[in-house]
């Protein structure tokens, strides 16, 4: 397991020659490096990467990964339940009240 020695940035890392005994190849790349490569998946990718290891679920399940997948796919969040209907319930015609499209 990886947990506890991957480096945070790639600005701390050394690349070394001879791995540690026991460790996977992906254990010195740093997390930012692994976070850059995941917020360019897809939901569904992101939800696989994230069964490979503790290290990559515990990566894949950040809100902020969550957050821009959300919003790429629905918009921004709104900021009242009423603008969250907006695009089902439109304005009635003739009148400043909202209505029922369709």
């Amino acid at each position: 397991a990886c947990a506890g020695t991957r480096p945070a940035s790639a600005e701390t890392v050394e690349m070394e020659v001879d791995g540690a005994p026991g460790r996977g190849a992906l254990c010195g790349v740093p997390e930012d490096c692994f976070v850059h490569v995941l917020r360019s998946l897809t939901a569904r990718e992101l939800v696989r990467v994230g069964s490979v290891c503790t290290d990559l679920r515990r990566l894949s399940e950040a809100e902020g990964l969550w957050m821009a997948l959300c919003v790429g796919d629905y918009g921004p969040p709104a900021e009242t339940l009423r603008e969250a209907y907006a695009p089902i319930v439109g304005p009635v015609r003739g009148g400043g009240g909202w209505g029922v499209k369709g």
